[in-house]
């Protein structure tokens, strides 16, 4: 059975409601980027944790996961992915109460909780109870499946995930998080409904060239999406249109971001390569 794509306008959904904006364009460096000490490479997401105060960065491929301290200058754990085939880990975002979502890019997404994890290995198995898994529509080429992973939560706790695929074709999926634990899939119409609110590729066409990230600001109401091809960093509204945009430097492959409560953003690159924007 095929899998249905729905395009529907956002704003016929009451758990999102967009408003305001971050302005990005009055965003500049903070300092020069620096890489991350005792990562030698492939980081490609990273997410901040305001229960510890402290950023987590995901490495593709091989499967680990580094904590770092408010400053990013300290390296509190590392924690080795084990359990999972796939292990070309995309992005990471923090949900709360230590529960994380990550993506790989065979299109699945995993939630765990990792608040007891400590130095050493994690087992992200999708069959452990303790592991919840999504599976969305495969990619139309291999090494082009999803590359970010970020939510919106509503006022009664809601969760609502957006999912932005890299490239063949380039997509921003939606799905809402069921209340129940069960591995679901998008391959059966009915177990898990992924939406596309707007149709992505014909909003970016010549603006950015894939995606590699992504970010919902609950304070705007607004969505972030970086691309690592064109080094830039847009705002979109409930209507996808582009309100804002962030040209980034300093590295040449950017891969994740996130903002703190400072309302720094926080973007990364590979190899290893961090950088904060403050508003001006």
């Amino acid at each position: 059975m095929k899998t249905k794509i729905l395009y529907i306008l956002i704003t016929i959904f009451p758990v999102i409601c967009f408003s305001g904006s971050i302005h990005l364009e009055s965003y500049k460096p903070k300092s020069k980027a620096f890489a991350l000490k005792g990562i030698g490479g492939n980081i490609s997401g990273v997410t901040y944790n305001w229960d510890t105060d402290s950023y987590l960065f995901i490495q593709n491929n091989y499967a680990f996961i580094y904590e770092y301290d408010a400053s990013i200058s300290t390296l509190l754990r590392t924690i080795k992915i084990k359990g999972s085939k796939d292990t070309d880990f995309e992005d990471i975002t923090y949900l709360g109460q230590g529960e994380y979502a990550i993506v790989n890019e065979s299109n699945h997404v995993l939630i765990f909780n990792m608040k007891r994890a400590s130095k050493g290995t994690i087992n992200l198995n999708y069959k452990k109870k303790s592991v919840q898994q999504f599976t969305l529509p495969r990619p139309g080429k291999s090494n082009k499946g999803l590359e970010g992973i970020c939510y919106s939560r509503d006022e009664k706790g809601g969760v609502s995930f957006f999912a932005v695929q890299e490239d063949k074709p380039k997509a921003l999926y939606m799905f809402y998080r069921p209340r129940h634990k069960r591995d679901i899939s998008a391959r059966w119409w009915g177990e898990l409904e992924v939406f596309e609110p707007f149709n992505i590729k014909k909003i970016l066409k010549h603006k950015l060239k894939d995606l590699s990230g992504c970010y919902f600001s609950q304070s705007t109401n607004t969505l972030l999406l970086l691309s690592h091809e064109s080094s830039a960093l847009v705002e979109l509204n409930e209507r996808g249109k582009i309100i804002s945009k962030l040209k980034l430097k300093g590295a040449s492959q950017f891969e994740g971001v996130t903002i703190n409560p400072s309302g720094e953003i926080v973007v990364v690159s590979e190899p290893n390569i961090v950088r904060v924007y403050k508003k001006q």
